[in-house]
């Protein structure tokens, strides 16, 4: 789906900002949800794991970057160019599958939300390298879902 709308500039996190942060959580159908948070002002990634049926965090870690870390991790979210992507991705024929959203907030404010219904923006695949490198770094594991029992 494309909209030709004009592309607002989402800030690039600065070590000046205030409490800029980006925040992404997913939701499968099997129950399964995370939220993962990067906050740009403290240069740290949290990530939450949650059980959706009991509403229990299963797992919280959270990192705080080193100059090194924290620069590799910017030049993963540049690359994911997320002020290009649009505000919904949508596939209405799938019943059971993934939700996701991601809001970017800067003083407070919303400056982006993007949400998503099993479908994907073109840079996903860069994003979920981004995403990978976050866990990793909070030593969350994998942001796949775990295996079914």
């Amino acid at each position: 789906m494309m909209y030709d709308q004009p592309k607002a500039e989402v800030p690039r996190p600065a070590e000046n900002s205030d409490s800029t942060s980006f925040v992404y959580e997913e939701q499968t159908w099997l129950e399964w949800w995370y939220e993962l948070e990067v906050d740009f002002k403290a240069q740290s990634v949290r990530v939450s794991v949650l059980q959706c049926i009991a509403g229990t965090i299963q797992e919280e870690c959270k990192h705080t970057c080193s100059p090194g870390e924290w620069r590799k991790l910017m030049q993963l979210y540049d690359r994911c160019r997320i002020a290009d992507w649009n505000p919904k991705y949508e596939n209405l024929c799938v019943l059971d599958g993934t939700t996701w959203n991601i809001t970017i907030r800067s003083r407070g404010q919303i400056i982006k939300e993007i949400l998503g219904n099993n479908e994907w923006p073109e840079d996903w695949a860069i994003f979920a390298e981004f995403r990978a490198e976050c866990f990793r770094l909070a030593g969350a594991g994998s942001p796949e879902p775990p295996a079914q029992e």
